[in-house]
């Protein structure tokens, strides 16, 4: 059995689950999720783009898991259908925004608007 290596994920997968009572991997995104949120809590513009782009490359990590294709966040978003996804349309234009703040040095993004897009 312990011959193949994904035989052994699979066991260290379940066995993992079952003793933490957490998604295999949740742990990892949990501290990227505080992290974006600790940046919400300072009063810089800097720190909420950041923020907005952290929170945007989690987004891309998990699209990726669950297995659509595409180059680009906005690729994998066009694949993906309201039936997964509930908030697509506000996630597109989160996104969008993301591609602002990487695009345009001179957007401005203000906490509010910061928070609503998180």
């Amino acid at each position: 059995i312990w011959k193949f290596s994904w035989k052994k994920f699979v066991f260290l997968f379940d066995a993992t689950e079952f003793f933490t009572y957490r998604a295999y991997g949740a742990g990892g995104l949990t501290s990227k999720w505080k992290n974006v949120l600790k940046r919400l809590e300072t009063a810089s513009e800097e720190e909420y783009k950041l923020a907005v782009l952290e929170a945007d490359g989690m987004l891309d990590q998990s699209l990726r898991r669950m297995g659509f294709a595409g180059d680009t966040v906005t690729d994998r978003l066009e694949k993906v259908s309201t039936g997964i996804i509930t908030n697509l349309p506000e996630i597109r234009q989160a996104n969008a925004i993301r591609n602002n703040i990487v695009h345009d040095p001179n957007y401005r993004l203000t906490l509010s608007e910061a928070r609503r897009i998180i």
